[in-house]
């Protein structure tokens, strides 16, 4: 029987606009790897929706969002961005344990501020905070075949007077790649600047001060649809620490050979990701943190813990 044939919002329309009719043939088969397909790609299609409309609202003047829902009143497959969480049911997590889409809404989607792009290569960036934003814009175009990265538009001092509600509208028309845009994605990266004065070691008391920043918001733009792109099969590799960090947070090294879109680490321990569904690139190694809910449980961290990305359902050809 399917488990979650009375227990799960319909998600078929979702998966088939997104990515295509060709993975609902076997809609109603059942098994382990086609439920993990299937949920993978339901969260992904809701996060990837609900982004969109995110960022269409903010491009108007629009100054606040009531997002529906939060989370989920039973195990399900629905429009919640924090799964279930009743602490005593096996396999939840205590709070509920975040779906693509809340990773999304830190990423980029609610990020104070972001930027995003339209497949006409018209561009916007957005200042919600209530006080002026000095910072870094770049935004990459990331090629799916041979894992390039092409900075297509920077601006390293970007000055946006107080928000909230400030936007900058600009074009990169001309600098996009000329390829189909099946073939790359967009990554938009903004920083904020901060100083840090330091003391001069003479005697006297001048100072000087160092330019640092911290980034704000991390946005993967798709220009066209997921079931079109030309996607590699990637070989994601994750490594765990042996020992955890003074704050019992986790590290864990993520690598991969081919461009990986959209990679997603599950596990029973009990807590988050600092990350999770984003992009890594081949020869770059990314490191992110496991925070665990309460006492951490490294054993049940380590024997638990697996990982998927949108090639592993959804892939043209092989990374050999």
């Amino acid at each position: 029987n399917n488990p979650m044939a009375e227990r799960n919002y319909p998600c078929d329309n979702l998966i088939e606009v997104y990515f295509g009719p060709e993975v609902l043939r076997n809609a109603n088969a059942t098994g382990e790897h086609v439920f993990k397909k299937q949920l993978y790609l339901c969260m992904l299609a809701q996060a990837l929706h609900v982004k969109g409309n995110i960022e269409t609202r903010r491009a108007a003047n629009t100054f606040g969002l009531l997002i529906w829902q939060l989370n989920e009143i039973w195990p399900t497959g629905g429009w919640g961005s924090v799964e279930y969480g009743n602490k005593d049911a096996q396999g939840q997590v205590i709070g509920g344990r975040w779906k693509p889409l809340h990773y999304f809404y830190r990423q980029s989607a609610l990020a104070d501020v972001m930027a995003t792009c339209a497949p006409s290569g018209v561009c916007y960036v957005k200042n919600d905070l209530s006080a002026e934003f000095t910072g870094d814009l770049l935004i990459e175009a990331v090629n799916l075949e041979k894992g390039e990265v092409i900075p297509l538009h920077h601006e390293p001092n970007l000055q946006m007077p107080l928000g909230p509600g400030v936007s900058k509208w600009f074009t990169i028309k001309e600098q996009l790649p000329q390829e189909d845009p099946s073939t790359y994605v967009l990554i938009a990266h903004a920083s904020r600047h901060h100083y840090e004065k330091s003391s001069s070691s003479s005697s006297s008391s001048s100072s000087s001060s160092s330019q640092r920043s911290a980034v704000v918001s991390a946005n993967t733009i798709l220009l066209d649809t997921p079931r079109n792109l030309q996607l590699r099969r990637a070989n994601v590799q994750f490594q765990i620490a042996e020992h955890p960090n003074a704050d019992k947070t986790v590290n864990i090294q993520l690598r991969t050979d081919v461009v990986a879109l959209y990679v997603t680490l599950t596990t029973l321990a009990q807590g988050r990701f600092s990350d999770n569904c984003f992009v890594v690139l081949p020869g770059r190694e990314s490191v992110i943190t496991f925070i665990p809910f309460g006492p951490l449980n490294l054993e049940v961290l380590r024997a638990s813990t697996r990982v998927e990305d949108l090639s592993s359902y959804l892939a043209t050809s092989s990374s050999a």
